[in-house]
């Protein structure tokens, strides 16, 4: 991917640098253009090390043989403003053409991203809302600011989103195909921990890595995307509504509360088997402690009783994998399996890889081991085959 990326004169620019590196990394070509004050906190130099390219920072350029903003609205697939002070975010919203990069913001014709950075004050300002508005309504997509502390000592909204979810919000943008464009799928994730008492509880060592990832995938293929997550290690992916449980009773809940209204349920949640009985206090070390120990409710056949949509189940197993996955399927009645073999040590919980076995009543594949990112997309083309979406 070819990417434009605009810097303007704010103290985030050091954030530019980091996008610059990760875009690189991660195999794509970025092309800098910088305002003249932007010159100013970081030399333009920096980012020419950092591209491997000339950094644009004068309309007239001394290449004669071509218009520069005009060959590189060719070349690039998408501009990234970051950061935008609201001087070049009012010029962009005017269709001021006064130097390079806002010049080149009007010649550009494909996706822009604007990622703002500036004080709260100016962010609420009524005019920098009316700008943003109309932006927003051209098309471009504006990466909104966090809550943090700002360069001026202030501590507010206007700090420049995070270099990650720069990155994320683009590629999820991009990401084609969008196969569940105007579908609704709730992920949910990671262990469940059933109480003793109101310090101790039985748990599990699920990461919840492999349903992050697919919470991330599904949105990127265009899903509205819902992620039920038990207590977990892990960010959640950039703009993905996050809800999170403890008990495999509360799961059950919020399920039930979202279910009537969603297309795709995909549960690689490790929900525990069973519970122990709870005690209001806390149990003393000096106590004589044996768990009687019952079963949870099965939350797949819960919801499956009134839930018609897509029911993706997950599996870990020792041994007879496609047998044993096949009973759960016909028992929980639900729309494919996948399964893998938590005795390999190379793929069991918290690995960041995995491999296994997606189960249909109709057909089975095998899933080579990878990345859990690369398994997550081989799971939903699969779920997108089966609901002939592909």
């Amino acid at each position: 991917m070819n990417i434009i990326l605009g810097i303007s004169s704010s103290i985030a620019i050091f954030k530019s640098c980091e996008i610059v590196r990760k875009f690189i990394k991660e195999g794509h070509s970025v092309q800098v253009i910088m305002t003249k004050n932007a010159t100013k906190l970081i030399s333009a130099k920096t980012f020419s090390a950092l591209s491997q390219k000339d950094v644009f920072t004068d309309l007239f350029s001394k290449n004669n043989e071509r218009i520069d903003h005009i060959f590189l609205s060719k070349w690039s697939d998408c501009l990234l403003v970051a950061p935008a002070t609201a001087n070049i975010i009012g010029k962009f919203a005017s269709g001021i053409a006064d130097d390079f990069l806002s010049t080149y913001y009007l010649a550009h014709n494909k996706k822009i991203f604007i990622a703002p950075a500036m004080n709260t004050n100016m962010w609420e300002n009524p005019v920098l809302k009316e700008n943003i508005e109309k932006l927003k309504r051209r098309g471009n997509i504006i990466i909104e600011p966090e809550i943090g502390l700002l360069a001026c000592g202030d501590e507010g909204i206007g700090k420049m989103a995070e270099v990650d979810d720069i990155y994320e919000a683009i590629l999820t943008e991009l990401y084609q195909p969008k196969l569940f464009l105007g579908k609704k799928v709730v992920v949910t994730a990671g262990p469940t921990r059933e109480f003793l008492d109101p310090v101790r509880f039985i748990s599990n060592p699920s990461s919840g890595k492999m349903g992050y990832s697919i919470a991330r995938l599904a949105k990127m293929m265009g899903a509205e995307t819902l992620l039920l997550s038990g207590k977990v290690f892990i960010k959640p992916p950039y703009g993905i509504k996050t809800k999170y449980f403890d008990t495999s009773e509360e799961l059950l809940k919020l399920l039930k509360e979202k279910i009537n209204n969603i297309d795709f349920l995909i549960m690689t949640a490790a929900v525990g088997d069973f519970k122990p009985p709870y005690q209001n206090k806390k149990i003393k070390r000096k106590d004589k402690l044996i768990l009687n120990l019952i079963p949870t409710l099965d939350i797949i056949k819960e919801i499956r009783k009134d839930f018609k949509g897509f029911i993706l189940g997950f599996a870990a197993e020792e041994e007879s994998l496609e047998e044993k996955a096949m009973e759960k399927l016909i028992s929980k009645d639900i729309d494919a399996i996948f399964v893998n073999d938590i005795s390999n040590k190379d793929i069991a919980f918290g690995s960041d890889e995995n491999e296994g076995i997606f189960i249909t009543k109709n057909y089975s594949k095998k899933i080579k081991k990878d990345k859990k990112e690369k398994i997550a997309k081989e799971i939903l083309l699969e779920v997108a085959k089966i609901a002939k979406l592909a």
